[in-house]
């Protein structure tokens, strides 16, 4: 048996070990509102519970989805821009950041009415990584690699004529790849007919509702995917834990809910796919409907 090192030593190797091996669980910052006002940490809680609460679980619950919106929202005037909710909205959405989620305030191309939605958004970055490396047949002559800037991939997405926009919005929802080419086939035919394409809606319920969270499209005599049976088989677990995990935090202190979330579901493994698209080219379009991005959550 090697001898013990002397006290000295040992205590700087102890330090040195906790800061070599402590960081490798996802946990977030130990305080992720420290230095915040009261006001500051009441506005932080009331944006984490929304995140968790709705389907932004399943992304930063160990990437499910790879990105999530929906939980904060506003409607900004281009005509009088007013940037300071969005600076800080921005601001404590970097406290959640903890090296593999990344989060932030997006703003869309869209314009009506003098005014543009922005909406908070969360990214679990490995699960985006390999969703980029996946379906690199449709990113890359995007000029998209798996390793690009979360910020930048939204901006090119947003930006992106309609069919391929809401491609890029399915594969970065995580929906199932059969129902992503039912909806872009579907809106392909409706611009060309006028004639709404019937459908029915799949739900994979949530905390905060168990329809209309995390959902997607699919044709009326659809029976079943098993992509979709996937997903629900992983997100059915995490639903009931996160549920456990509220009941103790939420009320209480929100950010530990964070990090007991980050904590219990690290990264997923890697999901086969061999699939290959070509991606759909139709003239881009002058005015885009507000409707548009309503299933792309």
């Amino acid at each position: 048996m090697p001898p013990t090192p002397p006290a000295r030593i040992r205590w700087p190797l102890l330090l040195l070990a906790s800061l070599m091996f402590g960081g490798c669980t996802a946990m977030g910052p130990a305080d992720p509102t420290r230095g915040l006002t009261p006001d500051e940490r009441q506005e932080f809680g009331e944006l984490v519970l929304r995140m968790l609460d709705r389907e932004a679980l399943f992304t930063v619950a160990g990437g499910l989805k790879p990105m999530s919106t929906g939980f904060w929202s506003h409607r900004l005037s281009t005509e009088y821009p007013d940037l300071e909710p969005l600076v800080r909205t921005r601001a404590l959405l970097e406290r959640i950041d903890d090296g593999e989620i990344a989060a932030g305030v997006m703003v869309f191309a869209a314009e009506w009415d003098s005014k543009r939605s922005a909406e908070a958004f969360v990214v679990h970055r490995a699960s985006m990584r390999r969703m980029l490396h996946e379906q690199r047949a449709f990113w890359a002559p995007l000029g998209v690699d798996p390793e690009a800037d979360p910020e930048v991939v939204l901006a090119i997405a947003e930006r992106l004529p309609k069919l391929d926009r809401f491609r890029a919005y399915g594969y970065l929802f995580g929906y199932p790849d059969a129902a992503i080419d039912f909806f872009v086939a579907a809106a392909a035919e409706q611009e060309e007919t006028g004639r709404l394409v019937r459908r029915r809606f799949i739900s994979v319920p949530t905390h905060e509702a168990e329809t209309n969270r995390f959902v997607w499209a699919a044709p009326e005599d659809y029976a079943g995917d098993p992509r979709e049976d996937e997903i629900r088989a992983t997100a059915g677990p995490i639903l009931d834990g996160y549920r456990q995990k509220r009941e103790r935090y939420a009320e209480r202190d929100p950010a530990a809910l964070l990090r007991a979330v980050r904590r219990a579901w690290p990264r997923r493994r890697r999901r086969k796919s061999g699939r290959s698209f070509k991606p759909v080219r139709r003239r881009e379009q002058t005015r885009i409907e507000p409707a548009d991005f309503e299933l792309a959550r």
